[in-house]
């Protein structure tokens, strides 16, 4: 019900981010708030889901030319799974077109430099001031 009203009061585009939560996890609340903020902001935001393996990233980063990819853990079992992602990126030569947005229940700031992301966001708030920083706004 908020999201249409979040989106009706939008000011400018501000950017492209893709979103999901790594593979292995399935815990989304947190993500749909982050999502629902972003756009609320301004932002177009590409909503993989859950359980998101590192190809359907890339993919869509192929696809749709993001400047920010938002990765997200919730359980710790799957910060492993970020630092994959960012692996993966590497190796698909995408990881150097955009920044690396990470957050969630498990992650912390001290992983931004474990996953080799560029940016830690602790809640829906920061993540929008964080995702503007990243694009240079």
């Amino acid at each position: 019900m908020l999201l249409p009203k979040l989106e009706s009061i939008r000011s400018e585009f501000m950017g492209k981010i893709v979103m999901g939560v790594c593979q292995g996890d399935v815990h989304d609340i947190g993500k749909n708030i982050v999502v629902a903020m972003l756009r609320g902001a301004g932002f177009y935001v590409v909503d993989l889901g859950i359980d998101v393996p590192p190809q359907k990233f890339i993919e869509t980063i192929e696809k749709e030319n993001p400047q920010i990819v938002g990765a997200s853990s919730y359980i710790s079992t799957t910060i492993d799974e970020l630092k994959r992602l960012n692996e993966e990126m590497k190796k698909a030569s995408v990881r150097d077109r955009v920044k690396y947005l990470i957050g969630g229940a498990s992650v912390y700031p001290k992983h931004v430099e474990e996953v080799g992301a560029d940016a830690f966001a602790n809640d829906a708030l920061e993540a929008v001031e964080v995702a503007k920083k990243l694009i240079g706004g």
